[in-house]
């Protein structure tokens, strides 16, 4: 019997607290209005985020790196990030430039543990943030400004030639290894050739043309902040709930009120 009071009384709350919600809709409404008004507001003067992606994969590893393989990929990927945080590279690039629309403070690095993102904080500017995959290198560029993109998409390539150019230092260097170890250890002329024959299709596939590292066009700018949809509804759920929290205020302090009188 007491139990089946119990559920009646709880129908009689949901009613009643449905009512109240009806009763005072007018003015619920009128605070979520509020607050897409905000919302509004926030978006006006807010300066808008601009970003664009940009994408480096490995198309033709140096054989000293195991060629193709995931773990070579993974450290022609690592010089590539190194050698584009280098300061001295930098520099060295911007001398060449006339007009200079980058600075290297506007780089920064993001790093990846265990799935959380950590931004170099240490940086004045996240105008450019980089992360690292096992065989690529992504780019978020923050910015609509296609002078930047440019430049920025010029100095990987700039970066892109000095590794390529190292990399064909150090194959050569690793046939003059091979040679050394066959005049004072001979070996069988199918094992010598096995060492030998990709670091010369290497050498002669960078003079033909191919690239070690595949630098993709940056993506057209797109809005990322202020997202105008999100701050909608964001903004009109807060106003709603600041509406229903006054509207049962003033019903729950109104019979306090009474039982005092």
């Amino acid at each position: 019997m007491s139990k089946n009071f119990s559920t009646h009384n709880d129908e009689i709350d949901l009613i009643e607290i449905f009512k109240t919600i009806w009763k005072g809709k007018f003015f619920i409404i009128s605070f979520m209005l509020i607050g897409i008004l905000l919302g509004f507001l926030y978006i006006k003067f807010k300066n808008p985020v601009y970003a664009s992606k940009l994408k480096i994969e490995i198309e033709n590893n140096p054989p000293f790196y195991g060629g193709n393989s995931q773990k070579g990929k993974t450290l022609a990927t690592a010089d590539f990030k190194n050698y584009l945080l280098s300061k001295k590279n930098f520099d060295n690039w911007k001398n060449n430039l006339k007009k200079k629309s980058l600075d290297f403070n506007n780089i920064s690095e993001t790093i990846i543990i265990d799935g959380t993102e950590l931004t170099d904080k240490h940086r004045n500017s996240l105008l450019i943030e980089m992360s690292q995959e096992l065989d690529k290198v992504n780019f978020l560029i923050k910015t609509n400004d296609l002078s930047i993109l440019n430049d920025f998409y010029n100095y990987n390539h700039y970066i892109k030639k000095l590794l390529e150019k190292e990399y064909v230092l150090r194959t050569k260097k690793e046939l003059k290894l091979i040679s050394s170890k066959v005049k004072d250890h001979p070996m069988s002329e199918r094992y010598f050739i096995a060492e030998t024959l990709p670091n010369d299709r290497f050498i002669t596939s960078i003079q033909l043309g191919r690239n070690v590292f595949n630098i993709h066009r940056p993506t057209v700018p797109a809005k990322v902040s202020p997202r105008n949809k999100l701050v909608y509804v964001i903004s009109s759920i807060f106003g709603g709930i600041i509406g229903l929290i006054i509207v049962f205020g003033r019903i729950y302090f109104g019979q306090k009120r009474d039982v005092v009188t």
